[in-house]
């Protein structure tokens, strides 16, 4: 075992902080951030908007969290896949760079899953935790 097995340590970090980042401030600090942009690009909720906001912030936050945590690692990058393939297809592929990056991150973590120091690898009793 060497190096190469923390390298889903530092797809979790990174991929956990964006989408903690996105969850916390673009959308429970600075709503008005998200709901311009949902404004602007015309899109139909069927559920108040500033609600929406906030649930797909806390569905973030919660994402962000199990990520740098590694907790369910590999169902949280699927559903954060999902989450990253939807903003790309509404936004389009090069609109916005960062997501195909994001995307690629999280798709790895679905193959990899957590490795080391991950709450996954503590819950694996026949793996220790580093």
């Amino acid at each position: 075992m060497g190096l190469e097995d923390y390298t889903s340590v530092l797809l979790r970090f990174g991929l956990g902080s964006v989408f903690l980042y996105f969850g916390i401030y673009e959308k429970l600090y600075k709503p008005d951030i998200t709901m311009q942009i949902i404004e602007n690009l015309n899109i139909n909720i069927p559920i108040p908007l500033g609600l929406f906001i906030f649930l797909f912030g806390i569905l973030e936050l919660v994402i962000g969290s199990f990520l740098v945590l590694g907790l369910y690692t590999r169902i949280t990058s699927i559903v954060a896949s999902l989450m990253i393939l939807g903003i790309i297809l509404q936004f389009g592929y090069l609109n916005v760079p960062r997501d195909p990056a994001l995307l690629a991150m999280a798709l790895s973590l679905i193959i990899t899953g957590s490795k080391k120091l991950s709450i996954d690898r503590m819950l694996d009793k026949r793996k220790t935790f580093i």
